[in-house]
């Protein structure tokens, strides 16, 4: 155990970073200490009185399991709930402050805090080429932990060490998700296994047989090594068999303390699928074929690619009954995929694999070769973090909302229009309407509160938004326009709208684009 001291003053290089990766779009769909930069940054805004850290780290690596030379991998940190092993020193330290008379609160895995900052800036270890805190001992097998304090304590002094010439981490990464510096969360595997939504098939091979977090640049590291020589040979065996057989309830129980997104179940039943296609054991193939039929066509598109990946042509006939009857379109472009894959490997391959020009591939749908155009509303979308589908068509061929539903083979009602307007005053306002409706310009001029509003010129539109006509997109706009959404959008779960070029539509939660926009949501329709 390491334990040091420092203020509890802004870490202000530390929030910049945080900002530099969001707008980056390195942050990719992480949200934790991204999702408030300036909060994590500051315990001060969480804790006003705040004077100290005191600040503690915990050796996990001599409780942690090994992965099993069969089933699923867990990262070490998350085999159990370690974070428990904190409560002993943290809760030791905040009674002998509060015994002195001192307030005292503990603080640990929170958004709210930037551990691995204080961590540094109290001395007790070093940063790591991976990102991680090395600590001398056990290395990067660590846990952080706090006290925070309104005593005025004597910071101790920063730890002078580095890792040199040592870059065993970043070949170590399987997707080359480490540059020394930085993190790119678009390329983490850890990142990915914790995010919603569907996952691109590079990120799937690389998976290799884990369900949660990712290991390699910690085994990697040298200053770890002897901590994990040390903590012996026992395994953590998770049979694919059980994992796909369990319910969703069953599945949250046995890990209660892992991030699920909204503790839905399918987020794990989704990386237990990617992980068996990848293993290849016998064992897991009926429950494979099982998840087919799933009602989740997240997880009938990754159960049509484990089941190719495990089978190879004998996952044929069970994709051409699916394929029979999946009326999803992204669902049907996996299952299209995952026949691809065993009938025609190197066409799959050229098509999955990313383009080595692009430092950081972000292909969210199901199609992951589809290059998307990069237009001002997809660098917003990137830059969010949200995890989109791109369709893109022929506009001379498609015009308007209706010709876009059809050419991708989506409901009318499921797209969205982006409407420009101007209003009395001559200022300038986005309204986002279903497909198959029309914006009511009195209801829209009265909530504005103006005379009336009228459709923009296509000039005016253009220098409001940077768009040409039917390629208008409420994202990456030139002016920063109020939004209004019809409610019936907002009602959603998934929409598809205009990405800033015309023929490019992107299909992403409704949740996603509410949180982006922040419009204003109400009947706006005629």
């Amino acid at each position: 155990m390491a334990v040091g001291v420092c203020r509890a003053e802004t870490f202000a290089p530390e929030r910049m970073a945080l900002l530099a990766a969001v707008a980056s779009g390195r942050s990719g769909r992480l949200h934790f200490t991204y999702a408030d930069p300036d909060t994590a940054t500051d315990v001060r805004r969480t804790f006003p009185w705040a004077r100290s850290l005191v600040v503690v780290a915990v050796d996990y690596s001599t409780v942690a399991p090994s992965p099993a030379p069969r089933g699923a991998i867990v990262a070490r940190a998350a085999t159990a709930d370690h974070y428990r092993l904190l409560d002993g020193p943290l809760g030791a330290i905040q009674e002998v402050l509060a015994a002195a008379g001192q307030r005292a609160e503990r603080i640990a895995d929170d958004s709210r805090f930037v551990d691995r900052a204080a961590a540094l800036r109290a001395g007790i270890g070093w940063r790591g080429r991976s990102t991680m805190v090395l600590t001398p001992g056990p290395g990067p097998w660590t846990l952080l932990g706090a006290v925070v304090t309104d005593a005025d304590l004597d910071p101790t002094a920063r730890m002078a060490r580095d890792c040199g010439r040592c870059t065993a981490c970043l070949p170590a990464c399987p997707t080359g998700a480490l540059d020394g510096e930085h993190l790119d969360a678009r390329r983490c595997i850890a990142a990915w296994l914790q995010s919603p939504g569907v996952i691109p098939h590079w990120i799937r091979l690389a998976i290799g047989r884990r369900i949660y977090g990712c290991d390699e640049c910690l085994v990697s590291c040298p200053p770890g090594r002897p901590a994990l020589r040390a903590a012996g040979a026992t395994t953590l065996e998770i049979p694919f068999a059980d994992l796909l057989a369990a319910t969703d309830a069953e599945l949250l129980e046995r890990f209660p303390w892992w991030y699920v997104p909204r503790r839905d179940a399918r987020h794990l039943r989704r990386n237990a699928l990617i992980a068996a296609g990848n293993s290849r054991e016998p064992e897991a193939v009926p429950g494979i074929i099982g998840h087919l039929d799933h009602p989740s066509s997240v997880i009938r598109g990754h159960a049509a690619w484990a089941l190719a990946r495990s089978l190879g042509r004998g996952a044929v006939p069970h994709l051409e009954r699916r394929l029979a009857v999946e009326t999803v379109v992204e669902a049907r472009e996996e299952v299209l995929l995952a026949l691809l894959m065993v009938e025609e490997p190197k066409r799959y391959s050229a098509l999955v694999t990313p383009d080595p020009a692009d430092p950081a591939p972000i292909y969210s749908g199901a199609m992951a070769a589809k290059r998307e155009p990069v237009t001002p509303a997809v660098r917003a979308i990137r830059a969010a973090g949200i995890v989109h589908v791109p369709h893109v068509f022929d506009y001379d061929r498609h015009p308007g909302a209706k010709g876009a539903a059809e050419a991708i083979g989506v409901d009318l009602h499921l797209t969205v229009k982006t409407i420009v307007f101007a209003t009395s005053d001559g200022d300038g306002v986005l309204a986002l309407m279903n497909g198959d409706r029309e914006v009511s310009e009195k209801k829209l001029a009265r909530l504005m509160d103006v005379k009336y509003v009228k459709p923009a010129a296509a000039d005016q539109a253009r220098k409001w938004t940077g768009y040409e006509f039917g390629g208008t997109s409420p994202f990456g706009t030139r002016t920063t326009l109020p939004v209004f959404c019809h409610e019936e959008v907002a009602e959603l779960d998934r929409i598809y709208i205009n990405a800033g070029s015309r023929g490019f539509l992107v299909e992403m939660a409704t949740s996603d684009l509410l949180q982006i926009l922040q419009p204003t949501v109400a009947d706006i329709a005629s």
